[in-house]
């Protein structure tokens, strides 16, 4: 339950006007389907944390550094400024850019033996 609270209040930091009681539905709903799906490969985990406020270097390395066995998925939405200014997490997606191909979380990620894979590369 404590990753469902956690997934609700990031849900809320960027969709501020959807009411929690909606919010857990729609997590609830899709926590369901992710364990009842048939023939569907999903990840064992996702991190949702790499955003405000560990959207840094030190914050990356930290979730790094406290991946548990298995195959995790970072949730992340790199891109460039370059879309409406209306956007959400508009300038954060360019942070993201420079942070997952810095030097330093490269060097991590080979010292802590991760295997950055894509999707259609899942078990």
């Amino acid at each position: 339950m404590e990753k469902l609270e956690k997934s609700l209040v990031t849900l809320a930091q960027y969709f501020p006007n959807i009411p929690l009681v909606t919010a857990r539905e729609i997590l609830e709903g899709v926590i369901y389907i992710l364990k009842n799906a048939e023939g569907v490969v999903w990840p064992d985990y996702l991190e949702s944390g790499f955003s405000r406020p560990n959207l840094s270097i030190a914050g990356l390395q930290r979730i790094l550094s406290c991946l548990p066995q298995g195959t995790t998925e970072l949730m992340c939405h790199p891109g460039y400024v370059g879309m409406p200014v209306n956007a959400i997490y508009r300038i954060e997606r360019e942070n993201e850019i420079e942070i997952l191909s810095n030097v330093d979380i490269n060097e991590s990620i080979i010292e802590q033996d991760i295997n950055l894979i894509a999707f259609d590369q899942l078990p």
